[in-house]
């Protein structure tokens, strides 16, 4: 079995650390509009990247010693069932909402790079789950798009229409 993806995650949370940095001695965009949907996607990375805390160890199997991440079961209910990887999602976010918020060419240049490790890692990790959990992973990974917040609501909705259960 593979090891699991680290070295593009930690590449991506320096140059999102890097932006975080830049964004405290920014004085802001000029774009007021720019700036509030940067707000209000920074509010809503929050939820991509604290609910699944709460999802894994409501619904996952871990190790008492273990933290809820480490999780053996495939976890689907939840912020789980809109995503599969809510917090690179968040993470993502982040980088997006500092953009819009700052709107400053250094931070844009170091965000493009974040997001695009991000999604790299994402599509890593999601490769090592799919290894990980067979099957099971391969049936969720059909039903929950890997980052597509859209799609996974109407997916969810739909799912919920027909009457299947999430």
């Amino acid at each position: 079995m593979q090891t699991r993806p680290k070295a593009f995650g930690w590449l991506a949370a320096g140059l999102t650390i890097a932006v975080l940095i830049l964004s405290v001695f920014s004085d802001g965009g000029g774009i007021l509009v720019l700036r509030k949907v940067g707000a209000v996607i920074l509010v809503a990375s929050a939820l991509f990247i604290y609910l699944p805390f709460y999802a894994l160890r409501k619904y996952g199997r871990s190790k008492a010693e273990e933290d809820c991440m480490q999780t053996t079961a495939v976890v689907d209910r939840g912020i789980y069932a809109v995503v599969r990887h809510p917090q690179y999602l968040g993470y993502i976010m982040i980088n997006m909402g500092f953009v819009c918020l700052v709107q400053s060419a250094l931070v844009i240049a170091l965000a493009i790079p974040a997001v695009v490790l991000f999604v790299v890692h994402t599509v890593l990790e999601d490769r090592y789950c799919a290894e990980k959990h067979g099957e099971e992973w391969r049936d969720y990974a059909r039903r929950v798009p890997l980052i597509n917040v859209f799609a996974g609501l109407w997916r969810l909705m739909a799912r919920r229409w027909r009457g299947v259960q999430s």
